[in-house]
């Protein structure tokens, strides 16, 4: 089955090309510096021990980072590239919306992706209510 074609992405900010297996960001930093994903493959996880614990790759045409741009809050994650990657970077709430309206149809996977983060935070916190009433 073929999938649709994502429409061009339209920015008047800059898209950054980054190196393979560069830090984008670490955990309990507080920039709040939210990304979006034009093309290769981001990585987010955390450290257990001294094991990496991959969390979530992040995909083309995805935001990371955004919870942060809101919240104000430390990064509970780390963020590396897996491929060299093209990437944007939205330092305020400002840029993201711009960004935003320039491609009205980023607006809905935004809603999508968030949705599916929330998701994914209850089911690990339901996993570990059961963990410790275990």
């Amino acid at each position: 089955m073929l999938s649709p074609k994502q429409p061009k992405i339209h920015t008047a900010l800059q898209v950054i090309d980054v190196e393979e297996n560069m830090i984008l960001f670490e955990k309990d930093e507080t920039d709040c510096t939210a990304y979006f994903l034009v093309d290769g493959a981001v990585k987010l996880y955390v450290y257990k021990g001294d094991e990496e614990h991959d969390l979530h790759h992040v995909k083309k045409n995805e935001f990371f980072g955004d919870h942060e741009i809101y919240s104000q809050t430390p990064r509970p994650v780390y963020a590396r590239t897996l491929v060299p990657s093209k990437i944007v970077a939205f330092r305020t709430e400002a840029e993201l919306e711009q960004f935003i309206s320039e491609n009205r149809w980023l607006s809905g996977k935004m809603m999508e992706d968030m949705s599916k983060k929330l998701a994914e935070t209850n089911k690990a916190i339901a996993a570990r209510k059961a963990a410790d009433t275990s």
